[in-house]
């Protein structure tokens, strides 16, 4: 057996054993190809339990690490070490091979009771640790823990960022599959598509803009049996609080117009879980929203007010002063001269 040591007392080269080589080719099926230059190489023969290179500290308890080694190294000082396998009182890692908790073919695997692997960058643009899958169902990156976090980002500046993924091909950058907590402030600068459900209040400072809908309040009333209540239809109340088209002139049982006539969804819908969800139509009761309407008798001048016709669902102008009190509907928004049309109206019931 021939001992090999070397000592280093150059501060600028502070190695003791040094292996230099030059990168040569080898010929496979499909041609010569270059391959790495390797300074110091270790085999050896045995495929269980052995260590092609390794690494150690001096009382790591050594007697619990494989018996072959090509190449071995002792540290006879505490400190950093770096090789193939690397053990310390602390911590165990290695380059190559099968992972000590399920068995997985592993590159790179790090042990220890504070951290398992470290990667730091030092140039602008630099990457630490980088995890990268090629095609199927591969994660790049995965963090696995049990009551505790998977994975976890930190920034010490004050512009700096945690954590942050991005998609170069317009796909998303993020994906979470369960609950979600947020503790503090949540920046969103984009559109938020779906459906969004809030169990607490909901504070706005700034405005509250609806975007393709009407500028009505509405709410959802049951519907009569049979009764069909499409948008734009004016509606009134039966003994039991259901809703069905008005065909009475000067009806004071009228609550108002079925939103969403005209293309535009209802602005704002009160009581959405109602128990008559699935029976019911959203009235709106305040705001805007397009309404059928009657001409034939007289027509419609925008400002006049309006009240239910004899019309089945359908509001004309109000020209009998007496039997409109709590008749009407609201205020025509625009012109209708002659025969049924629907027209913007701002409902108010008086």
């Amino acid at each position: 057996m021939t001992d090999l040591s070397g000592s280093a007392s150059d501060p600028r080269r502070p190695w003791g054993v040094l292996g230099t080589a030059t990168p040569a080719a080898f010929s496979t099926p499909a041609g010569s190809k270059p391959v790495l230059a390797v300074g110091i190489e270790g085999v050896v023969a045995d495929s269980a339990d052995s260590i092609a290179v390794y690494e150690a500290e001096i009382g790591d308890g050594l007697q619990d690490l494989p018996a072959t080694a090509a190449v071995h190294g002792a540290h006879l000082a505490t400190g950093h070490i770096l090789g193939t396998v690397v053990v310390q009182a602390n911590g165990f890692g290695f380059l190559g091979g099968r992972s000590p908790f399920a068995g997985e073919v592993t590159g790179v695997f790090g042990q220890a009771t504070e951290r398992g692997v470290i990667g730091i960058a030092t140039t602008p643009g630099g990457v630490g640790v980088f995890g990268g899958s090629v095609g199927g169902q591969a994660s790049g990156v995965i963090g696995d823990a049990v009551d505790n976090v998977g994975v976890t980002g930190r920034s010490t500046g004050a512009s700096g960022v945690g954590v942050q993924g991005e998609n170069l091909h317009g796909g998303q950058a993020g994906r979470f599959l369960g609950p979600v907590a947020v503790e503090g402030d949540l920046s969103v600068s984009g559109v938020i598509k779906g459906n969004v459900e809030i169990e607490a209040d909901l504070l706005v400072h700034g405005d509250v803009l609806l975007a393709n809908r009407g500028g009505d309040i509405a709410e959802n009333l049951p519907v009569a049996s049979e009764a069909e209540c499409e948008p734009g239809t004016v509606v009134a109340v039966d003994a039991d609080g259901h809703v069905f088209p008005c065909d009475h002139a000067y009806d004071r049982r009228v609550v108002g117009i079925v939103a969403g006539a005209h293309g535009l969804r209802p602005g704002i819908i009160l009581r959405p879980d109602s128990n008559h969800r699935s029976a019911s139509v959203p009235v709106a009761m305040v705001g805007t929203a397009y309404c059928k309407v009657d001409g034939d008798k007289n027509p419609i001048r925008a400002g006049d007010l309006l009240t239910s016709a004899a019309i089945r669902g359908h509001a004309m102008k109000a020209i009998d002063s007496s039997r409109s009190f709590g008749a009407i509907i609201g205020k025509a928004l625009q012109s209708w001269e002659k025969g049924r049309g629907v027209i913007p109206v701002l409902v108010a019931l008086q």
